[in-house]
């Protein structure tokens, strides 16, 4: 035979994969592939596909053989592999302003394609989380920060957000009193077994009660 072949591609990033294809002439019955930085290293398929997890340039040498004999074909730096850009981290939340006992959902909007996230929620319950698009709960009135840090095989970037949410206590409403004479009731009162249904005549004095 006349070792030859060709490849999916011969520029690729890291963790990316490649699919050679036997080229040779004069009917090869078996092929010795050797691929050094890949995975697999070496091969006897006719047309293999090899992963490479490290930037690099990298040889590939086919031996084609047939009953007549043999012959290699080796192509020095034939597949480069480049590290992918680091991320650039950013998010968003679904609210930054919340009362106390809320949630808030956080979406990344991290740019480069990260593989991995890393979030602090300082106040937050959980505190921190590996998890794409976390949902954080807070229970105490504050101002909390928040970071994520998005990674892949070409590096991390961090993104700091400080005072982005904010939690307040809730408002409390409370029953406006009314009435005239010598003193003044809350009308239409009833909790579990005191009742105040109305008016001025029957009035209730619910001082040190204990509500069940």
């Amino acid at each position: 035979p006349v070792a030859n072949f060709s490849a999916s591609a011969t520029s690729i990033t890291q963790g990316g994969s490649v699919t050679f294809s036997d080229q040779s002439t004069n009917g090869p019955t078996s092929w010795s592939w050797s691929f050094p930085g890949g995975s697999p290293a070496s091969s006897s398929a006719q047309n293999p596909t090899v992963s490479y997890s490290a930037a690099g340039s990298y040889a590939v040498t086919l031996t084609a053989t047939n009953a007549d004999g043999s012959d290699s074909e080796t192509k020095n730096g034939y597949i480069t592999v480049t590290a992918p850009t680091p991320p650039v981290a950013d998010f968003t939340a679904s609210a930054t302003s919340i009362t106390t006992g809320g949630s808030v959902s956080f979406t990344d909007q991290s740019t480069n394609s990260p593989t991995n996230w890393s979030w602090s929620f300082p106040g937050g319950s959980p505190a921190n989380s590996s998890a794409q698009n976390p949902t954080v709960s807070y229970a105490t009135a504050g101002t909390y920060a928040v970071t994520l840090t998005a990674t892949n095989a070409g590096g991390n970037d961090s993104e700091s957000k400080s005072s982005y949410i904010t939690v307040t206590d809730p408002v409390t409403t409370y029953c406006a009193s009314t009435g005239g004479g010598g003193y003044e009731y809350i009308a239409g009162v009833q909790v579990g077994s005191f009742s105040n249904s109305s008016g001025e005549a029957s009035y209730s004095d619910f001082t040190n009660q204990t509500i069940s």
